[in-house]
């Protein structure tokens, strides 16, 4: 006998109990069976709520929301026990259980426990938990079952130690560390989470990027968050061995060889559907991939009659989707149409620290669609309600299709981001466009008002931006039409003299045979090339003037990277041993340059085999000698800048040069640095030590695309706020003098390269100086720029006390803020502007801080010379024309210096007299003669003590040194304004207004270096 039921809904979780309430409230009889008796599933008892609201638990336990509210600390707050963390998750799932429970009586629906199984299509075997067999028959089944973590073979879960996603919330003890292996939504969200109750953590995964289905600038911007709250990531890495023999710890061996040791293991490697014992096959269901139940948009199986909901049916396997999917399969089984499809458009949320969220596309996928599209960004920081909450970090991003600005994607990370998407949602839902948050009123302060601002960021930049970029088309000055630098790489051939015999002829014969073995046998190769090496070095112990060894050994040793690049061998994080036919070599590496232990996470290139070119690098520089120069190449160096936020970037180029040794059967590489050490050693003789001074700057170039940012920042400098910095191109020295080099409007450091490349080459500066640069968003009132440079430059101070006072060299834009760091102004740009003190004046403490930053400055102590190239410091024609007038409207001042701003003039405006612009000035505003800021600088002379030189471009058509038209210039800037009568040194070269890449003022920079150098030994 059997009980029969117009619906049998089989798993008690979100899913399922949303379909059999759903059946009720049409009517009809349904059943709902869960194997464990309670409702909820993993959705309430192990997965969605219970993650969620151990995550809150951790968040106010910690004082993580409070750490950031100014004045406030309570990060070091009382102890907390696993009791304290669990306890309130177990309240909630329980409350949440009462409430599924609840509204399936009032649905009237029946309720059976135990395991289900199909007998035939529409008969369920029912095996309750004391084995008592009960039949149902279901017009109508739904299968909701849920799924369960994914446990691979290599990691021993019987071990009390090692855990899964439902496990991980029995825990009886605090670790002191942990580690989370899959950096997927899950294994990400309890990262955070313990990282923020201060355990150690570490998160292990195979890819390089954090959730890659994210908008690339959110998932970037969630990974710095994270990593800044103490989750340690290893990118790249996968487990190749557990071991839990240790009664005090596991220990993982990862792919890098490094190893990772814990007292706690959680494993997030995907999960699977619980389907293996319905017996789909009595019910003529195959299922799919990790048992899934392949549906179609009704969530109808195979079967006619059988659906499928939730989990079983895959992606995007969410608690919300499933409750919606089995809405839908309830509607489409009895022909309702109070639900008939899935919603078009599905919010992700991911409840990391900080939360991120997101629905619609991302710029990626507009991308591959061929969709045009414009963004705009807000951050929680430039809000009130932002800084009430003490978010720093929290950003909107709104992404509109270009034209008719229609909301296309929506993207948060930050405090309620989960909630604050469902704006953006409904928008979406609706077909709005920009001007429905242009249209709308939110309240005052809240978050909300992140979509007007972020709307308003897109609505700025859109109108003109196709004519802007017509414009700079016609501006080849200005813009640029080639590639700064280009790259090939080709195969070097040895070519070795015909007479060549004895010793040398077997180094030839050697390396002919790794050639020929190449990518068949790469260690063979390897072998027959430290071989060659050995034999090249040998003679010249023997033969040190060897013209011919030395060739063989430089090539033969960058052969030996060739081969272990394109085989892809690691060779520096421990000793490789390989073997020819003369026997088997070990090889190791060892450096001065950088931790030995970072080596094998660079990429090493031959630079022999790269051919360069582009504006910037056409003239290749090198320096004969032994060795094999390289490009080192570290992807991810942010292990370097939480130590030195002063280093090259997130990625770092750097030329190398490696000198083998060899003890016996060991081969010894040395990373040798060829701007710090001009010679080497081979068995107790100086060499030459070997450079390639261009390529690095070549491929970093190439790789990083600098010319892809500079107008995005001249135009929106508030989205890039954090690009703002201080960075050296080497290793740091305390020995030499830096070099910053400030580049100017809509550029980048890069414009620098043709400079960089050729002083380097000169030994007399590579032995005093170590070249650092000044990268910024352009579209900065550059007085606001030069507050930023003076406070990196306080910072390099505590970082590096001891270091040498630097020499500025500016161009352009950067040469009036070089000017700013000279000179002392006092108080006396404040009342040429407020006509009061700064003490009389009525001021926001955010708005005084920002103003006395930008107006009242003091000569730099730490600064010992300046170079002006090319700068407009008073002014240029131009930039007060239709132009310039034109370019500043696209120009969007960042909501802080608009509020500001804002502040500011309305103090100007009770002077009574106040004539002047009515919104704040931006960068290119301070390049017209007639700013005020401008006209106020120019009425105080540079400081005396600090000596600085002028080289001014000029095109060679003539014109009057004064005002008087037609005027003499560089075709932006015109003599009267870049001219200094100060100046220790003027020279006016035949250029353009790119005048610091000509090779006359490039030879006047390098003749200025000289001089300095000489003055500053004699002190």
């Amino acid at each position: 006998m059997s009980d029969t039921f117009d619906l049998i809904v089989l798993g008690g979780g979100p899913a399922g109990a949303s379909a059999a309430g759903a059946a009720g409230f049409l009517g009809k009889r349904a059943a709902l069976v869960e194997m464990t008796g309670v409702l909820g599933g993993a959705g309430t008892n192990t997965g969605t709520i219970p993650s969620k609201t151990l995550r809150e638990t951790a968040l106010v336990l910690s004082g993580w929301r409070s750490r950031r509210l100014f004045g406030v600390d309570l990060s070091l707050r009382r102890e907390a026990t696993i009791g304290d963390f669990m306890l309130h998750t177990r309240h909630v799932s329980a409350a949440e259980r009462a409430r599924t429970e609840a509204r399936l009586d009032l649905r009237h629906v029946t309720r059976y426990t135990g395991h289900a199984s199909f007998i035939n299509p529409h008969l369920i075997r029912v095996i309750a938990p004391d084995g008592r067999e009960t039949r149902l028959h279901g017009e109508k089944i739904l299968i909701a079952t849920g799924s369960s973590p994914l446990r691979p073979p290599e990691f021993c879960f019987d071990d009390p130690r090692v855990h899964d996603s439902d496990e991980i919330l029995h825990l009886t003890a605090m670790p002191r560390k942990m580690v989370v292996i899959g950096g997927g939504v899950i294994g990400s969200e309890y990262a955070g989470t313990f990282a923020a109750m201060g355990i150690e953590t570490h998160l292990v995964d195979g890819r390089d990027t954090l959730m890659p289905f994210l908008d690339a600038e959110i998932s970037r911007a969630l990974a710095e968050a994270m990593t800044a709250n103490g989750v340690r990531f290893h990118w790249k890495e996968r487990v190749l061995a557990s071991d839990i023999s240790h009664p005090g710890f596991l220990s993982l061996t990862l792919t890098g060889g490094s190893i990772l040791t814990c007292d706690a293991l959680l494993v997030c490697a995907g999960r699977q559907s619980n389907t293996a014992r319905l017996n789909l096959e009595a019910a003529g269901i195959t299922p799919g991939k990790r048992g899934l139940v392949p549906v179609n948009q009704f969530y109808q199986s195979e079967i006619p009659h059988i659906y499928a909901a939730g989990d079983v049916v895959g992606p995007p396997a969410l608690a919300a989707t499933g409750i919606e999917q089995a809405r839908v399969a309830v509607a489409h089984a009895f022909g309702s149409t109070f639900k008939s499809d899935l919603a078009s458009l599905l919010p992700t949320g991911i409840y990391t620290i900080p939360e991120a969220s997101m629905v619609g596309d991302t710029e990626a996928s507009l991308t591959e669609k061929g969709i045009a599209f414009v963004t705009g960004h807000c951050r929680y920081a430039d809000l009130p309600r932002g800084e009430i909450i003490g978010d720093q970090t929290g950003f909107l991003k709104l992404i509109f299709r270009r034209g008719d600005m229609r909301l296309m994607g929506v993207h948060l990370l930050g405090e309620h981001a989960t909630e604050l998407v469902h704006v953006g949602l409904i928008a979406m839902l609706a077909e709005a466009g920009a001007d429905l948050f242009n249209r709308a009123c939110f309240n005052y302060p809240t978050l909300g008002d992140l979509y007007k601002y972020a709307a308003f960021d897109a609505l700025q930049t859109e109108p003109m931006i196709k004519l802007l970029l017509l414009l700079l088309s016609l501006l080849p000055a200005l813009s640029g039409c080639s590639h700064y630098a280009t790259i090939s790489e080709t195969r070097p051939v040895f070519k070795p003299v015909s007479h060549t015999v004895g010793t040398l002829d077997l180094a030839r014969k050697n390396i002919i045979a790794a050639l020929a073995h190449d990518s068949k046998n790469p260690h063979a190769a390897l072998a027959d090339l430290l071989s060659a090496t050995e034999i090249a070095a040998s003679e010249l112990k023997r033969h040190p003037d060897n013209m011919e060894a030395r060739e063989a050994y430089n090539f033969a040793l960058a052969r030996v990277f060739t081969q272990l690049r394109d085989s892809k061998i690691s060779a520096w994080d421990r000793p490789l041993t390989v073997s020819g036919n003369d026997g088997a070599w070990e090889l190791s590496g060892t450096t001065t340059i950088t931790k030995e232990a970072v080596l094998g996470k660079i990429e090493f290139i031959p630079a022999d085999q790269i051919q360069v070119g582009g504006t910037y690098t056409s003239e290749r520089l090198v320096k004969e000698g032994l060795g094999a120069p390289l490009v080192a190449v570290l992807a991810d160096a942010s292990e370097f800048l939480k130590r030195d936020k002063f280093v090259q970037g997130r990625k770092m180029y750097y030329g190398v040069t490696a000198v083998a040794r060899f003890e016996g059967r060991r081969c010894i590489v040395s990373f040798e640095d060829p701007l710090s050490n001009e010679t080497t050693v081979l068995g107790n003789r100086p060499y030459p030590l070997a450079a390639d001074y261009t390529a690095p700057l070549a491929i970093m170039l190439v790789r990083e695309n600098p010319k892809k940012m500079e107008l995005t920042r001249l135009l929106r400098p508030g989205k890039y706020t954090e690009t703002a910095r201080l960075a050296r191109l080497q290793p740091y020295d305390p020995k030499k003098i830096p070099v910053i080099c400030i580049h100017g409007l809509m550029d980048s450091p890069a414009t620098w390269t043709p400079l960089i490349n050729t002083l380097r080459a000169d030994p007399a500066i590579r032995a005093n100086y170590q070249f650092w640069f000044f990268s910024y968003p352009s579209g900065y009132p550059y007085q606001h720029s030069a507050a930023i440079l003076r406070r990196q430059m306080d910072a390099i101070k505590r970082q590096h006390p001891e270091h040498k006072d630097a020499v500025l060299i500016g161009h352009s834009m950067g040469g009036c803020i070089t000017r700013l760091m000279i000179t002392d102004t006092g108080d006396r740009i404040w009342r040429e502007t407020f006509k009061q003190s700064p003490a009389e004046t009525k001021l926001s403490p955010e708005t005084r801080q920002l103003l006395t930053d930008a107006l009242i400055f003091k000569k730099r102590e730490d600064v010992a010379r300046a170079i002006l190239i090319a700068a407009p410091l008073r002014g240029s024609d131009l930039a007060s024309g239709w132009l310039g007038r034109f370019g500043a409207r696209l120009v969007h001042s960042p909501v802080t210096l608009v509020k500001a701003g804002g502040e500011a003039l309305q103090s100007v405006r009770t002077s009574g007299d106040y004539v002047g612009p009515t919104r704040i000035p931006n960068s290119v505003d301070t390049m017209s003669p007639k700013n005020r800021f401008v006209q106020f600088i120019n009425k105080i002379e540079p400081s005396r003590s600090i000596p600085y030189h002028v080289i001014v471009g000029d095109r060679g058509k003539g014109g009057n040194p004064d005002h008087a038209k037609p005027v003499r210039g560089d075709g932006f800037v015109p003599y009267w304004s870049s001219h200094m009568d100060g100046a220790a040194s003027e020279l006016i070269v035949p250029s353009n207004h790119s005048a610091h890449q000509n090779p006359q003022a490039i030879a006047e920079v390098m003749r200025i270096l000289k001089l300095h150098a000489r003055t500053f030994s004699k002190h």
